[in-house]
């Protein structure tokens, strides 16, 4: 081996030259001498290979991997990945990739897809590393490739809504050969985003030398819900009248977990059989240490319920790789932002915020795991999310939004509104046979449709598509074209039963349950769950023209935020022009001149706690509304504001839209319960109590028409739920029947003419049509989905509020 030394030159060089690498001259004199010894014998040739070995393994090349989605599909194959733009692979249809032969050093990383915004990450390989990048979802809607979702794209999507396949075919995001509701609901939850969105650090994962797995960081206090997994030793749990402040936390193994209970009862904990047994002293405090490794849930029924979850990892240094290393704020921006909004608001998917998760843990723990079928909603467990990752990602969704409560303001509402068909295009007749008078609108709950049957042919005349769980509809007495619907999402539907298609739409809030149409079709009155604001709009333009906080103070006179659970209108021939509104949690009831342009609102408070369904009577003078905390009715005069009397109902009363009939010169109402299987029957002129019948379990809707002998109430809360129970609107009312077809059946709806009730099977896929004389099955109407509410509009002439 021939080498030179000198002094005097920048390079040694070696038979590793070729490779490019040098030494300068200035290296430390430890290593000219190590050099100067290796000049000679089985010791240099020594020294030289552990060189080469070093400088090999400090070029050697790096692997990326990752998996990168889109909104609003099954399929992710084709997505783009690039390293600086030329180290490039392409996802299966899975969304994963992997990029081979990344050089060591700092890179920019773009994820790239026709008609969605790309997203970038700078990031570093390190040599020899296999490095997984955290997943991503991009968000859709860039329809002309400029880079920026916009009102080209909205317009876009719009002039081709409905129209399969679309003249323009950009304009189906999801290329599923048809732009619907999914592609403007994906453009406008995308809308003013630009390209390129973030995407997270990835964390590094060497290879095949793996580094050791890095100890918990142990900190003393409740990690923040949307930062990176941390292990503690002790956390301090505060409880208080919203629920927990730190709902899922994750702790090591004899970590003390204290709970402070801000509240006026007491609190219990756990399962009598279970580790995690602890009472907590109004006023007090409780400790409690983790036995061992696993899942600690907790929940007390107060109202609202305690819940949380204490995770004491087996593996506690493998947390630091939970999410990828990322934070679980971050991962929800990546995978789940592009259909719930990137601030938990909603978009194609429904609000993520506090104020709307009001259901129970599991429910929601099974939805993240499992998915929704028939929806994009994913099976996260299919797609690397363990069990404790899926709590922390429910731990977030229960924390509050980063900047405070949710808001929807008036400016917000104007934005969201889109015009898909002038009225004046539209076809002056229907375009179809069914009788208007007797149509029979079924909500399809998980499918964003609107079935419409023929309620006199007994036949399904088409398909309107709504939004996200369609639940209140309004039919204006002025018109039997129009129908106003209003989804758990928060948008109202214009819809054209000539056409069946939707004309206009707006979004009022996150998430929203009733509406109602004033008597001269003129206004709109849409309560909302998330924000906590009563909005009206102009019902022919749904431009809005006032946007109502609803604040008020319970019974212990604490002013709160208060959900809408009931709208309803008066007709003003019988009592005014009013719209009527119950306040959940504040326990008041509004009422609302409608005919002043200043909205003019009148209020009575102590109504009850957690006011939800209701209805007028048939002279509209007073408003019968659920008190489910208390197990009343109340009873409000309208003209007086003035709660006149209480009914003593059973478990928690859920009328839903309410039966209310005239039988022998005399006025009756009556309600189910959620809460037993059972319903009352009372006298309108005494408000006295005058009949109780149990029925199959709890149920939810009750109804009645004017020209049917018969009152059909369902037990769809039952553990066995698919009993209809029919009983007589005359004293003793006693019961006819007991329908017991299907798997899940609800709500009942009577026919215009009063012959026939329909009674939809919500996990059957169907609607059930029986003679309501002989209560005998007529026909099944099948093929929907998930089928529940059954809204008829022979309402528009009920007097009981439209």
């Amino acid at each position: 081996m021939r080498h030179l030394w000198s002094r005097d030159v920048t390079t040694v060089v070696m038979p590793w030259h070729r490779h490019g690498r040098h030494i300068p001259r200035n290296a430390s004199s430890t290593a000219s001498r190590w050099l100067r010894c290796a000049c000679s014998g089985a010791a240099g040739l020594a020294a030289v290979s552990a060189i080469a070995a070093a400088q090999a393994q400090s070029t050697a090349p790096a692997s990326i991997t990752g998996r990168v989605l889109l909104a609003g599909r099954s399929a992710h194959a084709g997505i783009v990945v690039q390293v600086d733009g030329t180290n490039t692979a392409v996802t299966v249809p899975d969304g994963t990739f992997t990029i081979a032969q990344v050089a060591p050093g700092a890179h920019v990383i773009r994820a790239s897809f026709s008609r969605y915004l790309c997203a970038e990450a700078a990031t570093k390989a390190e040599a020899g590393s296999t490095m997984r990048l955290a997943d991503l979802r991009l968000p859709g809607g860039d329809t002309d490739g400029n880079n920026r979702v916009d009102l080209f794209d909205l317009v876009r999507v719009a002039a081709n809504y409905r129209l399969r396949p679309p003249a323009d075919a950009r304009a189906d995001l999801n290329d599923d050969g048809i732009t619907d509701l999914f592609d403007l609901v994906m453009v406008t939850a995308s809308y003013d985003r630009t390209c390129p969105v973030a995407w997270l650090q990835p964390s590094p994962r060497p290879s095949p030398t793996p580094s050791p797995t890095p100890s918990p960081t142990v900190v003393p206090a409740t990690a923040d819900p949307g930062g990176r997994v941390t292990i503690v030793d002790r956390a301090d749990i505060v409880v208080g009248d919203t629920g927990v402040d730190s709902h899922t936390v994750y702790a090591q193994v004899g970590a003390a977990i204290t709970w402070h209970n801000r509240g006026e009862r007491d609190l219990a904990f756990g399962d009598p059989a279970g580790p995690l047994r602890v009472t907590v002293p109004a006023g007090g405090q409780a400790t409690w240490h983790v036995p061992s490794p696993g899942t600690f849930a907790y929940h007390d029924d107060t109202d609202p319920p305690v819940e949380g979850v204490i995770l004491a990892p087996a593996d506690a240094g493998a947390a630091a790789g939970y999410f990828g290393g990322a934070t679980i704020a971050g991962f929800y921006g990546n995978s789940c932002g592009g259909c719930h909004g990137v601030n938990r608001e909603g978009g194609m998917g429904p609000a993520l915020v506090p104020e709307r998760l009001t259901g129970r843990d599991a429910e929601y723990f099974g939805v993240i795991r499992n998915g929704r079928v028939n929806t994009a909603m994913p099976a996260w467990r299919t797609m690397g999310l363990s069990d404790d990752e899926i709590w922390g990602l429910l731990g977030y969704l229960r924390s509050p939004v980063a900047g405070g409560a949710a808001t929807w303001d008036i400016e917000a509402i104007r934005r969201s509104r889109v015009v898909f068909t002038d009225e004046s295009a539209l076809p002056a007749r229907p375009i179809h046979t069914g009788d208007l008078a007797n149509l029979m609108l079924v909500t399809e709950r998980d499918n964003r449709t609107i079935a419409v049957i023929d309620g006199t042919r007994h036949r399904l005349v088409g398909r309107m598509e709504s939004g996200y769980q369609a639940h209140g509809y309004a039919f204006p007495p002025t018109s039997d074209r129009w129908v106003y619907n209003v989804s758990r999402d928060g948008w109202v539907y214009k819809l054209d039963l000539y056409g069946l298609r939707a004309v206009r739409i707006v979004r009022v809030g996150l998430d929203a349950r009733g509406i109602a149409v004033s008597d001269d079709g003129r206004f709109l009155m849409v309560g909302n769950y998330v924000p906590a604001t009563a909005v009206i709009l102009d019902a022919a333009t749904l431009e809005p023209l006032a946007v109502m906080p609803t604040q008020g103070r319970d019974q212990g006179g604490r002013r709160l935020d208060s959900r809408v659970g009931l709208v309803v209108d008066v007709a003003p021939a019988r009592a005014g022009p009013y719209f009527l509104l119950a306040l959940k949690e504040a326990g008041e009831v509004w009422r609302v001149d409608w005919s002043r342009p200043d909205f003019p609102m009148t209020k009575v408070e102590g109504v009850g706690r957690m006011l939800h369904d209701g209805f007028l009577g048939p002279d509209n003078q007073r408003l019968y509304v659920a008190s489910q905390a208390d197990d009343w009715m109340a009873v409000v005069d309208v003209a007086q504001m003035a709660v006149v009397d209480r009914i003593q109902t059973g478990d928690t009363p859920h009328p839903g839209p309410g039966a209310a009939w005239s039988a022998g010169g005399k006025d009756y109402a009556a309600t189910v319960h959620a809460g037993e299987g059972l319903v009352t029957i009372w006298d309108l002129a005494s408000n006295r109590v005058v009949g109780r019948h149990p029925t199959r379990g709890p149920g939810l809707f009750i109804r009645a028409a004017d020209n049917s002998p018969f009152v059909w109430a369902d037990a769809m809360l039952a553990s066995d739920p698919h009993a209809i129970t029919v009983f007589r609107k005359m004293p003793p009312f006693d019961v006819v029947g007991t329908i017991t077809d299907g798997r899940r059946t609800l709500h009942p709806e009577l026919t215009a003419d009063g012959r026939f009730a329909y009674v939809a099977d919500w996990d059957d896929g169907t609607v059930r049509v029986y003679d309501a004389d002989t209560l005998s099955l007529v026909t099944e109407i099948t093929g929907l989905t998930t089928p529940t509410g059954i809204f008829g509009t022979g309402r528009r002439t009920e007097t009981a509020g439209h």
